[in-house]
């Protein structure tokens, strides 16, 4: 009897396997989860600081700023300041934030303005081209 509940079963894992891709894509389109390539961030090489800052400043409190799979090159530091805020790639070895070689670039500043304000980085990996350097 179990073999022939097992199509079923390897249907049924397909299954949820795609309404979780749904939800996250649902998740994708609402107001507290922004994605850098709304604001410009484009997988090609170029600088994707000022659009990672701008999906930051425009994250609501409690938010979650989505990077997706890329090597996402930085050339200054990006700053979040008083709100709470999650990162989210998807998975560190496919999404990257590289910072370069530059005087500018010191990685992620973190200012919280109240004890209850935290951030969280989940799946990202962080990386510096700079001797020496802190990513």
């Amino acid at each position: 009897m179990m073999t022939k509940l097992a199509p079923y079963a390897v249907w049924m894992g397909l299954l949820l396997g795609l309404l979780s891709l749904c939800a996250q894509a649902a998740a994708a389109n609402t107001p507290e989860w922004v994605d850098i390539r709304s604001y410009g961030a484009v997988c090609n090489g170029s600088d994707a600081a000022p659009a990672l800052q701008a999906a930051i400043t425009a994250a609501p409190n409690g938010g979650t700023v989505y990077a997706p799979p890329c090597a996402w090159l930085l050339t200054t530091a990006v700053t979040i300041t008083g709100k709470s805020l999650t990162l989210r790639g998807d998975g560190s070895a496919s999404t990257l934030f590289i910072w370069t070689p530059s005087a500018a670039s010191r990685g992620i500043t973190f200012t919280a303005t109240d004890t209850a304000q935290r951030l969280t980085i989940r799946d990202l990996g962080l990386l510096t081209q700079a001797q020496g350097g802190t990513a």
